[in-house]
């Protein structure tokens, strides 16, 4: 992914559809790999950034970039879920918004 070592893959599937891939990866190659996404996609159609706190009480900027396209949502975040990690996600809009229900 991006030339990034991918540490892990995980499937998520609806009723034996296949919903959402999410790709775990090191985020000292999130640059790379969001740059990566930019050739392959173009401009994303959102950015965000999110305060989050480590064990210490550190602050750590997470930024997260979306696509949308298709009828699909891709969206790249750093420090997903703690702070060595982080995530590219493929989801199909429908499986979107039925997590969201």
């Amino acid at each position: 992914l991006g030339r990034a070592l991918v540490e892990s893959w995980e499937l998520r599937f609806d009723d034996d559809v296949l919903g959402q891939i999410l790709v775990s990866f090191d985020p000292i190659a999130f640059d790379d790999v969001v740059s990566a996404l930019r050739r392959n996609f173009g401009e994303p159609t959102g950015k965000s950034t999110d305060t989050l706190y480590n064990r210490a009480g550190t602050q750590v900027v997470s930024r997260q970039f979306t696509w949308h396209r298709s009828g699909q949502t891709m969206v790249a975040t750093e420090f997903a879920g703690r702070q060595g990690r982080s995530v590219v996600s493929l989801a199909s809009d429908a499986h979107l918004n039925k997590a969201r229900a």
